[in-house]
This record gives C-alpha cells, sequence and structure tokens, in this order.
C-alpha cells in the first residue's frame, strides 16, 4: 500500500475502500486510532469491525452508499488488537482514489 501524505496528515482517521469494502488504503491516523499494524493484513473493512458491525456494513451501509453517494454520523465499534472496541463515528461517501472509484470512510 503506498503512502498518501495528503491523507496522513488528516487528524482524522481515514479509511479507502473499493465500493465492495476491499481496503486500498488506510491513513495514519487510522492506524495509530485502531492499533492497526502496518503490516497487518487487512483487506477488507468488514475485518475491523465486531461481527454485528460487519452485518450492518453487508446489510445497510453499503447498499445505501450505492444508492444515495453518501452515509453520514453512523455509531459502530471498531476492533482493536488488545484493547477493548472503540466507538467511533463515521461517515462515508463516493469518490475517487487514484483514478479508481472508491467508499471513503471517515472517523471521529
Amino acid at each position: 500500500m503506498t503512502r498518501n501524505d495528503e491523507l496522513d496528515a488528516l487528524p482524522c482517521p481515514v479509511i479507502v475502500t473499493d465500493l465492495n469494502g476491499l481496503v486500498i488504503y488506510v491513513n495514519q491516523c487510522a492506524l495509530t486510532t485502531f492499533t492497526i499494524a502496518a503490516q497487518a493484513d487487512i483487506t477488507q473493512i468488514e475485518q475491523l469491525f465486531p461481527p454485528a458491525a460487519a452485518i450492518f456494513l453487508q446489510t445497510h451501509l453499503w447498499p445505501m452508499l450505492r444508492n444515495e453517494g453518501l452515509v453520514k454520523e453512523f455509531y459502530l465499534k471498531v476492533k482493536r488488537a488488545l484493547l477493548p472496541p472503540l466507538p467511533v463515528l463515521l461517515n462515508v461517501q463516493k469518490g475517487l482514489f487514484q483514478q479508481q472509484a472508491c467508499a471513503i470512510v471517515t472517523g471521529k
């Protein structure tokens, strides 16, 4: 995964996926906040969430994103290595990343 200085400079977690949840990019803040090891084998965004949240992504978030292009302020817990899950307020919107259609997930 190549680094992106602009996304790494943001003070909030950012994860970029394709429109099916395949992880394309994780910024430095997300790595730190969610305690993701840089070498972690995270390929699908669902891997970051407990099972119930992963099901929510498949049944609600991705269909809403495809229909509306934006999903604002939904609350999920993110799994963290050796720590309790972290409650996070997330926003997702369609966009482009390196000329590829994507979903941009930002957290607070």
